[in-house]
């Protein structure tokens, strides 16, 4: 394992979905301090929890399809205590009082045609769930899941001061990319606070949290599922294999403590 090279991309000729921040005057604005939560040194290990010992609830919902073409959708309050409500009912008639409780709000809307993801998540619902108990909030889409753990949540909480939390997946499109990358899935994925006033800060980690990320892939005929790994996507273009990932079901797994860009690929050994 270690540095696998595909050549030399220019990431400014990628094609990522953006915020329209034309419309805000940002002089004199001050960006508010996060708290600074230091990660743990240890690498991270994919979260795994005996069935007996968890408590999840799926609600579905229906998204809707951006200017990006991005499946967007959003997270506010009243949805967040209806699964709050929706769980805590499960875990009283299971008799799971002390099992792990996760709520992943699923949009799997395969009429949209999209390749990627925008979710915005109001505080007040990260909070409400954080108060509550619930140990990871996650999101599914017909591309990619994604699952925040407690700490995470806690970081998010105490980063958004009221505002918005917005995550997005999207897709890395451009001729330079696409030849080098060829049919391989690849995602920018960024993670973004909207204060109340509008402004938009960037969170380049969850704060010593961690991140469960599944990106749905489709084997080629004959390809070693053995070595398919997720690497992470370099601005030089260069690729370094994300240690602890692997593919197993419809998906390649990783866990990330930092907002990176991703592709599908493989180890290139067998």
């Amino acid at each position: 394992m270690g540095n696998i090279g595909i050549g030399g991309i220019d990431m400014s000729q990628f094609n990522s979905a953006q915020m329209d921040m034309s419309g805000i005057d940002m002089t004199g604005m001050i960006i508010p301090s996060i708290p600074n939560i230091p990660s743990p040194a240890s690498t991270p290990k994919p979260r795994h929890i005996e069935p007996a010992a968890l408590q999840r609830i799926q609600p579905i919902y229906e998204g809707k399809l951006s200017e990006e073409g991005l499946l967007s959708f959003h997270i506010d309050n009243a949805i967040a205590k209806n699964a709050l409500y929706k769980i805590q009912e499960a875990v009283r008639e299971k008799r799971k009082p002390n099992a792990e409780k996760e709520i992943i709000f699923s949009y799997d809307n395969t009429k949209l045609a999209t390749g990627g993801f925008s979710v915005t998540i109001d505080h007040s619902a990260m909070e409400t769930l954080y108060r509550e108990g619930i140990d990871a909030v996650g999101i599914s889409t017909p591309v990619m899941d994604i699952l925040l753990d407690h700490r995470a949540m806690f970081f998010l909480v105490q980063a958004t001061d009221g505002g918005l939390i917005r995550l997005t997946a999207t897709p890395i499109q451009s001729k330079a990319a696409e030849s080098l990358l060829g049919f391989m899935p690849a995602f920018s994925l960024e993670l973004t606070v909207i204060h109340d006033n509008g402004q938009a800060q960037p969170l380049p980690d969850l704060g010593g949290g961690e991140m469960s990320v599944h990106i749905r892939y489709t084997p080629r005929e004959g390809e070693n599922l053995r070595t398919l790994r997720a690497l992470d996507l370099a601005d030089d273009g260069s690729t370094t294999i994300i240690q602890g990932s692997y593919y197993a079901g419809d998906s390649v797994h990783l866990l990330l403590r930092k907002m990176q860009s991703v592709v599908v690929g493989s180890r290139g050994s067998n």
